[in-house]
């Protein structure tokens, strides 16, 4: 199955011929730079580019339903997850304040919610979080 940043045409500034692509815009440093473009390279209009390309594109990857502001809520919770600090995923995000990246867009993923279990099982319950962390290890 392809992913749907293949299914993506690539509206982006950079060359796609030289194999640099859409993983490069989505990682840009430039916060200011639009991710896709329009090929003037201007600002896309969203309803076009949502019908022309991006339900096409979910579609093909089973992936029907998913809106485009899904990334946002991915990116936030990768930046989050990752250990990016609030206040830089804050300004990748364009977010006026750290509490929306927060509270509407980083999302508990299944890795940090275990990570925090086992804290507070360690906290509380050193010999047997112990035990259960290393019973599968045998």
């Amino acid at each position: 199955m392809n992913s749907l940043i293949d299914q993506l045409p690539k509206f982006d500034r950079v060359d796609t011929a030289s194999g640099n692509g859409i993983v490069e815009v989505l990682t840009a440093v430039d916060a200011d730079e639009f991710i896709f473009v329009a090929p003037d390279g201007g600002s896309l209009t969203y309803g076009n580019w949502r019908r022309r390309v991006w339900v096409r594109a979910c579609e093909a990857v089973g992936l029907k339903g998913v809106g485009f502001h899904d990334l946002h809520r991915a990116a936030a919770t990768a930046l989050v997850a990752g250990g990016v600090d609030v206040k830089t995923a804050q300004c990748r995000l364009g977010h006026s304040d750290s509490r929306i990246t927060l509270e509407l867009y980083a999302q508990v993923t299944t890795e940090a919610d275990r990570a925090a279990a086992e804290v507070v099982g360690e906290r509380f319950l050193p010999t047997i979080a112990h035990a259960a962390r290393t019973a599968g290890k045998r």
